[in-house]
């Protein structure tokens, strides 16, 4: 039974991890800047806030993945790293429609722009609005 429990939580981990890693890459390719350079050169705190918050909405999704999913079982292990990667898929996809979104309705102040300024407000604004967005799909899954 440890074992088993030992097992399920590296699996849980090392998907985590690439979860958070993929969706750093999907949200740097859809928000026109370069993450990397904003983040270790120019020290922009308003893109690190914009990850940070990312980091925490997808782990609140695979939290309840997780909390939610089957365990206990091979069978119910799998399963649940199935939905685990459905349901981060999801929220990564409502991540992105929810910026375009918020993009084409502040298109008058230029939200990319803002990012790109070190608007740090912006950051924490988006970070709020990706953990609201967890939040709502987390729910659905417990």
């Amino acid at each position: 039974m440890m074992t088993m429990m030992v097992l399920e939580a590296f699996l849980y981990g090392l998907l985590s991890i690439i979860l958070l890693i993929v969706g750093f890459m999907v949200l740097d390719f859809v928000v026109p800047c370069d993450f990397r350079k904003e983040i270790f050169e120019e020290k922009n705190t308003a893109v690190g806030v914009l990850a940070g918050g990312l980091f925490v909405a997808l782990g609140l999704i695979v939290r309840s993945s997780v909390i939610g999913g089957g365990r206990g079982t091979e069978d119910g292990m799998m399963d649940g790293l199935f939905a685990t990667l459905v349901f981060s898929g999801t929220g990564l996809v409502l991540f992105v429609a929810g910026y375009l979104l918020l993009a084409l309705l502040f298109r008058k102040e230029n939200l990319h722009r803002h990012i790109d300024e070190h608007n740090t407000a912006v950051g924490f604004a988006l970070a709020g609005f990706f953990i609201a967005i967890a939040l709502a799909v987390s729910g659905s899954i417990q």
